[in-house]
């Protein structure tokens, strides 16, 4: 029943798309006269901005992993974002809130299997959700800016452009970060409540965020995992770089970060010969760095650029204590496609000796680490529709030694309006 209603959104969401097909092959007529367009612009005018997108992920399992066989995943989501300057003559005061709804399966946990994920849109579970929502205020233009809400700590930590293309959760996050505290750190597809400081001056920026832990369980939908608690650790993060941008491409970024949590957090890796739990703070640090190598079209987004970000996690509390990711982005690689991407990537996730001897002590295997190959395609066909094929190969799946190698392929259609 639950895959019907999605197939049926789905369909219900193409006839209210079909209208825009009528403008593709004419761009001269998508004008203010589409109704749609027409709000669009009258609500901006006033301070509001409305956003709304479809993405729909079909991802097969060919061979290895868990499971072969193909999901479907599809989200819908909205946001709404507020420009008080506009609408009540409050300077420097925005806010912003947005909301998702997944239908489908789930490709990483019904197949793959991987501890970083093949598919990023995918939730802990389906439905309606709150994703973020915040206000923020900036001082000095935009010198400085404290954010507080419901917030996503990886739309600014740990954060490099052109690996925000790539389809595999490992880009997120690092894994040493995404898979601490005891139901992960504040990131899609739940974040948490959350305060953020920012300083920034000509390119060089220092940043520190408080989060407070995911409650409850993410895994059960009914769970209230947005409410505060005095039972939940929190992650106290803090991140200061030089990051150089033109027309919002960046050309230069290198950043360090740190980050600890509050309280100490038991896990079941950590057992004594009595099988006492053991419980112990969380802590790493993290570095990246992002080059735009060559650019054909000065002043443009055309260009290959490369990323490379590694992180340290303490080994006595994470299972993950090391993770890095590298990777090429080439835009423009296509005369008619100008905001076209090619892109290339190799991620790491790295187990702790102390995981490896707890499992090897309750008789299990695993390897070392896990490795994932990444090369995708993102294709902007219309203004409003893009299509991104993509492949992965992911050695060691979950570092379960029984686990075949895994080949993944896939596509992602995103509509936007």
């Amino acid at each position: 029943m639950a895959l019907i209603k999605h197939y049926c959104r789905l369909f219900l969401l193409i006839v209210a798309l079909l209208p825009l097909a009528a403008y593709a092959d004419d761009p001269a007529a998508a004008t203010d006269d589409e109704p749609f367009a027409a709000t669009q612009k009258e609500l901006a005018d006033k301070g509001i901005k409305l956003q709304f997108s479809n993405i729909t992920d079909v991802m097969a399992d060919l061979s290895g992993g868990n499971k072969q066989g193909t999901a479907i995943l599809n989200s819908i989501g909205g946001e709404i974002s507020l420009d008080a300057m506009k609408a009540f003559n409050l300077e420097g005061v925005t806010a912003e809130m947005s909301f998702l709804q997944t239908n489908g399966e789930l490709p990483n946990r019904s197949l793959v299997g991987a501890l970083q994920r093949v598919d990023n849109m995918e939730p802990y579970h389906g439905g309606f959700e709150v994703y973020q929502v915040y206000v923020q205020k900036n001082w000095q233009g935009d010198k400085y800016s404290l954010l507080g809400g419901v917030y996503d700590l990886s739309n600014e930590f740990y954060s490099t452009d052109s690996s925000d293309l790539f389809l595999n959760y490992g880009l997120e996050l690092g894994t040493e970060l995404a898979a601490t505290g005891n139901h992960g750190p504040a990131i899609f597809p739940t974040s948490s409540p959350s305060i953020r400081f920012k300083s920034n001056d000509e390119g060089w920026y220092l940043q520190t965020a408080l989060s407070d832990g995911i409650n409850g369980n993410p895994e059960d939908v009914r769970t209230e995992s947005l409410r505060l608690s005095n039972h939940s650790n929190a992650l106290l993060i803090g991140e200061t770089g030089y990051n150089d941008k033109t027309k919002d491409m960046t050309t230069e970024k290198w950043a360090i970060g740190t980050w600890r949590y509050t309280t100490d957090i038991g896990n079941f890796i950590h057992h004594d010969s009595q099988r006492n739990a053991d419980f112990s703070v969380s802590e790493g640090v993290y570095m990246l760095s992002e080059h735009l190598f060559y650019n054909p079209k000065p002043g443009t987004g055309e260009g290959l650029r490369g990323f490379f970000r590694i992180g340290f996690a303490d080994s006595n509390a994470s299972r993950v204590d090391y993770s890095w990711s590298s990777g090429m982005v080439y835009t423009g690689l296509i005369p008619q496609e100008e905001k076209g991407q090619l892109g290339f990537t190799v991620s790491q996730a790295h187990n702790s000796n102390r995981y490896l001897d707890s499992l090897q002590a309750l008789g299990l295997d695993a390897d070392k680490e896990e490795t994932l190959f990444e090369f995708t395609y993102h294709a902007p066909i219309l203004p409003w529709l893009s299509v991104q094929p993509d492949a992965q190969y992911i050695v060691n799946p979950d570092t379960v030694g029984d686990t075949k190698n895994a080949m993944v392929i896939g596509s992602r259609v995103e509509v936007d309006f």
